[in-house]
């Protein structure tokens, strides 16, 4: 039954195209990788020498460059998984317990880039409402609406909460810059899977969108939606982006890294056709090798 869950699996983590490929999901740890429990990654004693890990690819001396981006750029490879983690088995009718114990991630390119993830029947549930097609047994929780909101919980409760307050003790990066990388990565996933054929599905992940990233409240979360109006979306004049662009309200501040030398395509700080101009350059590259999947502007990371 494993094996053929993590079939099932692989083959929805690859109707994601490249947000999928950028974060797969296993069920157990994959040979010859570095894998990190979630609670020792965010460690006080690791977490620091990850923030520096994800930068090497534009400093050889992280130490001396600004923390608050290389935080920001492990949050949001670390949101990236997360997200895929919960989110991609909500769309196929499983909400996942997510929750820090239950986790860990595989370090590609020196980042979390990936989860190996736990789907025992005391970690899923499953919805009459949503049918999966998955292998595996769940606690029905009724309607799907029950049913992502015990996935959002985990999400936000469980894991990007706790791992936000984690990151804010070692880096004195905003909570605001945290949840916009939250929700562009979301954005991101959805983006990513809106040319899926099954039309049910489809539906489904729109519905969940909007609950995430337009909803008064999100689940798990005590207030008002923190991921509402951090970002926005502007339709450009280029057939070969038909849907609206995202756009960040809140910088990620990657760009005061000197060997970064760009800003992000999603950036609030440039002009509209500034960040066409780097969309255009991220789909010419991404056509000739790993496609980039976050707010960056080019290259695999």
């Amino acid at each position: 039954m494993t094996a053929d869950l993590q079939l099932a699996i692989d083959e929805a983590v690859g109707r994601f195209g490249p947000f999928g490929a950028a974060y797969p999901i296993f069920l157990a740890p994959p040979a010859g990788r570095e894998v990190v429990p979630a609670q020792e990654l965010l460690s006080a004693a690791r977490l620091p020498d990850f923030f520096n890990r994800a930068i090497l690819e534009w400093t050889a001396r992280p130490q001396d460059e600004d923390v608050r981006a290389a935080a920001s750029r492990f949050a949001r490879r670390y949101c990236g998984s997360v997200a895929a983690a919960a989110l991609i088995p909500l769309a196929h009718g499983v909400a996942v317990d997510v929750q820090l114990d239950r986790l860990a991630f595989v370090i590609r390119t020196e980042m979390p880039m990936g989860v190996v993830l736990s789907m025992d029947s005391n970690a899923v549930a499953v919805s009459g409402d949503r049918p999966t097609r998955w292998p595996l047994g769940g606690q029905d929780t009724g309607s799907a609406w029950v049913l992502r909101d015990q996935a959002l919980t985990s999400l936000v409760r469980d894991n990007l909460a706790p791992a936000f307050e984690r990151i804010l003790a070692t880096a004195h990066v905003s909570m605001k810059l945290l949840w916009s990388t939250a929700a562009e990565q979301i954005d991101m996933l959805y983006e990513n899977g809106v040319d899926d054929p099954d039309q049910a599905r489809q539906a489904a992940q729109a519905e969940d969108r909007d609950a995430i990233l337009f909803g008064p409240r999100l689940p798990g979360h005590p207030g008002p939606n923190p991921m509402l109006d951090l970002l926005t979306w502007e339709t450009v004049d280029d057939p070969d982006f038909p849907r609206p662009l995202q756009v960040r309200r809140i910088c990620c501040i990657n760009y005061v890294v000197p060997g970064r030398q760009a800003y992000c395509r999603t950036c609030g700080l440039l002009r509209a056709d500034e960040r066409l101009a780097l969309w255009r350059s991220w789909k010419a590259s991404a056509a000739g090798s790993s496609p980039q999947v976050d707010g960056e502007a080019t290259g695999p990371g």
